[in-house]
């Protein structure tokens, strides 16, 4: 729990991830950095979205106390102050602008008392970690360095409008200047922190690149409290921190502890810590260790943020075309340009000089940066939510949402006000009292209103006129009283609109023993404590309030942006601690702790004794490997036992709101949470996709593929389940396994929960059905009626009728494993949940032939193990278990010898490949809009919206399936040998079906034209296929995916029930449910099936073997089976033959596939798993 690390660095944004990253170029250091919140996403990445970042959970989300001075038009009269929670802070909040500021900031440093700072001393520092990318700037080798890790670059579109700015600039007589080098004043693009149009974080820069060091740990999602402090001899030692708001827990630090949290959060923690102003200490109850003007002199840079210009065409961006097709933002992420690139819309500055007769000493320094955006906060609402306006100046903002418009902010570089942080309470999880005291000194706001005068000039130059620009004439509400445009108006402006650029610092001072308001020495060092540091924004001495400054020699600063104080301290840190400190000391374990963290979070007790993290050969009683249906499921179930620790490991991430709108279902078998399997080609069948190999979408995620289906929810039929128990699996007939349905489910359609024998409503899993029909649907139903099926419920007595989709859903939205079972027992301290590492081997001991444990990587680099001491379970499916029984050993035993395989039980592992196929392109069109109208978008950002508000809505429907019929075509006995699933959109006019389905480009051009039909499909699915596939190993390597023969329609008999399923479903449209609508099937003949008559059995035999659709339900690669079943590679009781302490939990061990979708008794394997293992292992207490 003490676990000691030679510097602890707390807060990873800007400048304690380039820190770590230094620190631990020394091998023989170890570095802890400790970070409150967790990851940046790829949302983050998109420039654009600068501001949508700071509306999500990864901005801690500070607001300012009320005022009477400024920010008077915000809601509550607060400033919003985005920092940010995540690895890289606020450089993943920010808006990548990168400047350094004016020599003459640095020199002023130095002359009043901070030696080493002046600017011939820090420019070797901003060279340092300098990518500049933009060539003409980087042949500038005395200003500039393509050394470095952090990539500066100019973003890769440019506006009209911020052309003209530049144009403008140059009218009025400003030089363009490259402003991070010799001459600031002037105008220029932006230099910002990118790379090929995405954002270059803090964490992107320096921290990705040391994934590889062993000596690096970093530790999210914790929350340090305090730091601690030896009150005898006033030494830091340690830090005492939360980890996921939970667990308390300590660690040590041998040389320092760093404190890189923020010129809000550090001084916050310093306080907390005992370091702060004794009388306000006290207060609160806190011990004093050291009296300090721990959070005085907060400053930061502001503007106005209603300074709107019209032009009469389209010069900017609008927010609304941008963003209102969501793929219009993939079509970025492939090309990299285009206004997405744009930092929040932000392209161009002019820094001013306002009084060009200054003495030598302040010429050259300005005194506004007059930065261009290209939009408006009011054309896109959620800017104006980050940003905090209220209703009442949105309202008479708006309309220039529709119009073609752009704005300035004039920002003053000196302000004289100063503001404070202080603490609410004694508690560390209340945020401070922030004071930001904007425009208590008049002269802040008339130099504001000096940068507004030379925004309207530039707007009056021929580069803007001859676009029409005009100031917005509209005046702010509050400020009517006053002639719109007069100084007065503006002064009322400012303090009504007043815009923060979130720069704030100062909280921590730097000075010189002379220096009685400061908390840091020029070393970084907190005054009166040893081995503690401050390294941000926080100990940023002064931004000069005047025109001269008596303390420092008259010297002008110019505060520069945030990043790049930031970047200069901690390399001039880094310099300092390698001059001082020569220690040889231990390596550590390179670990991204927080994917060992437990799912309340705890990290197997702090740290694991050799310095790792859980996993590095600590024990569990179980270890189940795979997080999907199965492995979520059971994890709960056995960690309801509380003397039993249970490690669940899984390969992938966590799961996103995205993968929760069902119509997008087949959107995420589009990204990496998909393991993106294909099949070998053959030529029986999938001889229409690409390749001639299926695709076979398999979940890399907690929650596994119930992240990825279409949330179906079928059980199957009562004869599937005796058949198994008669064939010798005894205990899996339909009454034994009927209770485990049972106990996972929560029936939300009363009329169906009524019947109490075969639902129930005290499980986890939500079933419903969809909240949203579309008329096709009914009609389809009726249709089947018409035929002479019944309506009926497919999971109780009778399978044989028509229905909507029962599905895994819940509120409209989709409800996977991880959500049903997994977040409910985040509470639990005995669950342990390890994300992104790949189980490469089951540890077997060869003597006794007991698994004992497993091998695994962690982030796919790092190979670490853990032992269980009761059993493995495997529960990675169908593809993933028997590859790695296989990769253990354990399978066919001439298939592993020719691999090199050391073979400990010869099995019949990854034969009886089982699956759900059907054709997919039998299309139907209709005279009238009876499905989800061809104009519907459900990539408009405005329809997305409008879902997540009310949950239902044509994006509540999984994927286009809404119904389905199962039909009893041969013997009339109850069991059905095809489902008919009606689907209200096609292949073509949901276009991530097609893509996720894999259809060759020439053939989905066939079909294209239905997009804009009144269209649907109807899937036929082959039941009871007898075609049965494989799976072998490629190579002994694990990364290595395995080779898939799928087999299908391998046997004839398989095709002609397709063919009578086909023509069953034809039949359907005769009926007056589909007539009354002019119902058709789409005559259009695949190209390569032209040879046959179309709709003869040939033909539709030739459809099937090019348009093969898998439902992606594969099982039976790890056959369960009686003794006598020499194919059988586990028992009735799941246990793999021939090894101890080791079972196979999920749809592989299926032996015969069922008469529908595999999630409900997938689902029910687990459940009946998790039984008997309690059972055997003689479980008695529960938690």
């Amino acid at each position: 729990q003490l676990a000691e690390y030679d510097f602890i660095i707390v807060g990873g944004g800007a400048a304690g991830t380039l820190l770590a990253s230094r620190l631990s170029e020394v091998s023989k250091w170890s570095v802890l950095l400790i970070e409150a919140g967790g990851e940046e996403s790829v949302l983050e990445d998109i420039p654009l979205f600068a501001a949508l970042a700071q509306l999500t959970p990864i901005n801690w989300g500070y607001k300012t106390e009320p005022s009477s001075t400024a920010c008077l038009g915000l809601v509550g009269g607060q400033c919003n102050w985005p920092r940010g929670k995540v690895l890289g802070g606020s450089s993943v909040l920010n808006y990548m602008v990168n400047t350094r500021g004016n020599r003459k900031d640095y020199d002023g440093w130095a002359e009043g008392g901070a030696e080493g700072w002046g600017y011939d001393d820090v420019l070797p520092y901003f060279l340092q970690f300098e990518d500049m990318l933009i060539p003409r700037l980087a042949a500038d080798t005395v200003y500039h360095s393509t050394s470095g890790e952090l990539a500066i670059s100019y973003p890769p579109y440019r506006t009209q409008s911020a052309r003209s700015f530049n144009e403008a600039a140059q009218e009025i007589g400003f030089d363009r200047t490259d402003y991070n080098a010799e001459n600031q004043i002037g105008y220029s693009f932006l230099q910002t922190t990118t790379k090929d149009g995405l954002r270059f974080s803090g964490n992107r820069a320096f921290l990705e690149p040391t994934r590889k060091r062993k000596n690096l740990h970093v530790l999210t999602h914790s929350l340090v409290t305090k730091i601690l402090i030896d009150s005898k001899s006033r030494t830091a030692y340690g830090v005492q921190y939360k980890l996921l708001n939970l667990l308390t827990l300590k660690v040590r630090a041998r040389k320092e502890v760093i404190l890189s949290a923020g010129a809000l959060n550090s001084p916050q923690l310093l306080m907390l810590s005992g370091i702060g102003p004794r009388e306000e200490l006290e207060s609160l109850g806190i011990k004093v260790l050291q009296d300090s003007k721990v959070g005085f002199n907060l400053q930061d840079h502001i503007s106005l943020g209603n300074l709107y210009f019209t032009a009469n065409s389209s010069i900017g961006i609008r927010f609304d075309d941008i963003l209102g097709d969501l793929f219009d933002v993939a079509e970025y992420l492939v090309s990299r340009t285009g206004p997405l690139a744009i930092p929040g819309g932000v392209e161009a500055l002019v820094f001013q000089e306002l009084n060009t007769s200054s003495s030598d000493s302040t010429a050259g320094v300005p005194d506004i940066e007059i930065l261009f955006a290209s939009s408006t906060l009011p054309s896109l609402k959620p800017v104006w939510d980050a940003w905090g306006g209220n209703s009442e100046i949105y309202a008479a903002y708006e309309p220039l949402a529709n119009k073609d418009s752009f704005m300035i902010f004039p920002m003053i570089m000196h302000p004289r006000s100063r503001g404070r942080v202080t603490l609410r309470s004694s508690d560390p999880t209340d945020a401070p009292v922030l004071y930001h005291n904007y425009l208590t000194d008049p002269y802040d706001a008339d130099i504001i209103i000096s940068g507004i005068h030379t925004s309207l000039q530039l707007i009056n130059t021929s580069a803007f006129q001859r676009y029409a620009a005009e100031l917005y004439p509209v005046p702010l509400p509050p400020c009517e009283g006053y002639e719109f445009a007069s100084d007065e108006y503006w002064n009322c402006s400012i303090r009504y609109t007043t815009f923060t650029f979130y720069h704030q610092c100062g909280t921590c001072k730097m000075g010189n023993d002379s220096d009685q308001d400061a908390v840091v020495d020029v070393n970084l060092k907190v005054r009166g404590i040893k081995n503690l540091r401050v390294v941000d924004a926080s100990i940023i001495p002064l931004i000069p309030s005047d025109k001269f400054c008596d303390n420092l020699t008259n010297e002008r600063l110019n505060v520069f942006h945030r990043i790049s104080y930031i970047y200069v301290i901690i390399v001039t840190l880094v310099y300092i601690i390698f001059r001082q400190s020569t220690d040889i000391l231990r390596r550590a374990d390179y670990t991204w702790l927080h994917v060992c963290a437990s799912i309340d979070g705890s990290t197997d007790h702090g740290f694991s004794s050799s310095g790792g993290c859980a996993g590095q050969l600590a024990e569990y009683d179980f270890i189940i490997v795979g997080g999907g249906a199965a492995g979520s499921l059971l994890a709960s179930r056995l960690s309801e036992v509380s003397e039993w620790s249970v490690l669940l490991i899984e390969a992938g991430g966590e799961e996103s709101v995205l993968e929760d709108i069902p119509l997008f279902a087949a959107h995420a078998q589009l990204t990496p949470i998909n393991w993106g399997y294909k099949t070998e080609p053959s030529s029986t069948a999938c001889l229409g996709l690409v390749g001639g190999q299926c695709n076979w979408p398999r979940g890399k995620v907690l929650g596994g593929s119930s992240v990825l289906n279409y949330m179906v929810y079928t059980r199957g039929n009562r004869k599937d389940y005796d058949d198994w128990a008669e064939e010798g699996s005894e205990g899996w007939g339909y009454d034994d396994v009927l209770p485990y349905f049972l106990r996972s489910e929560d029936m939300l359609i009363p009329r169906l929960a009524a019947d109490k024998r075969y639902h129930s409503t005290k499980g986890e899993l939500p079933i419903t059905h969809p909240p949203y029909h579309t008329q096709a649907a009914s009609d389809f139903i009726e249709a089947g009626v018409e035929t002479g099926y019944n309506e009926v419920d497919y999971n109780a007595a009778s399978q044989i009728g028509y229905s909507f989709h029962q599905c895994t859903m819940k509120d409209g939205m989709r409800v996977s494993a991880n959500r049903a079972f997994l977040e409910p027992a985040r509470t639990r301290r005995n669950l342990y949940v390890l994300k992104n590492s790949l189980v490469t081997k089951i540890l077997v001991h060869p003597e006794n032939q007991t698994a004992y444990g497993v091998e695994y990587e962690l982030w796919s680099v790092l190979p670490r193990r853990a032992r269980a001491r009761k059993e493995v379970i495997i529960s990675a499916g169908a593809i993933n278990s028997p590859q790695l029984l296989m990769l253990s050993g354990i399978g066919p035993k001439d298939d592993l010898e020719k691999l090199g395989i050391s073979v400990m039980q010869d099995s019949k592992v990854g034969f009886n490949l089982q699956d759900h196929i059907s054709l997919g392109n039998l299309y139907f069109t209709a005279n009238s809009t009876i499905g989800i109208p061809p104009d519907y978008n459900p990539n408009d950002v405005s329809n997305v919206i409008k879902y997540l508000q009310d949950r239902e809505g044509p994006l509540s429907i999984p994927a286009g399936t809404e119904a389905f019929g199962f039909e009893d075509i041969d013997d009339n006995d109850g069991f059905p040998e095809i489902e008919i699933i009606f689907s209200t959109s096609t292949t073509s006019s949901l276009n991530e079906v097609g893509d996720a389905w894999g259809v060759s480009p020439d053939i989905y051009e066939n079909y294209e034209s239905l997009a804009d039909e009144n269209s649907f499909m109807m899937l036929p699915v082959l039941m009871h296929p007898k075609s049965r596939g494989r799976l072998t190993l490629r190579s002994r390597n694990p990364m290595d995916k395995p080779l898939l023969y799928h087999n299908y329609l391998t046997e004839p008999e398989d095709v002609n029930v397709l063919i009578k399923g086909i023509r069953r479903a034809i039949r359907l449209t005769d009926t007056a449910a589909f007539q009354r609508h002019g119902v058709q099937l789409l005559k259009v003949p695949l190209p390569p099936c032209e040879v046959h008559e179309f709709g003869s059995d040939e033909y539709w035999e030739c459809s099937i073997r090019y348009m093969t659709f898998t439902f992606y339900h594969q099982c039976g690669t790890c056959k369960m089976g009686p003794d006598s079943d020499e194919d059988a590679v586990v028992d009735p009781q799941l246990r793999v033959r021939g090894i101890k302490n080791l079972r196979v939990v999920d749809s592989s061990i299926i032996p015969v596939i069922i008469s529908g979708h595999l999630v409900a008794p997938t689902y029910m394997i687990a459940e009946k798993a998790s039984d008997m293992i309690k059972n055997h292992w003689n479980a008695t207490s529960l938690s």
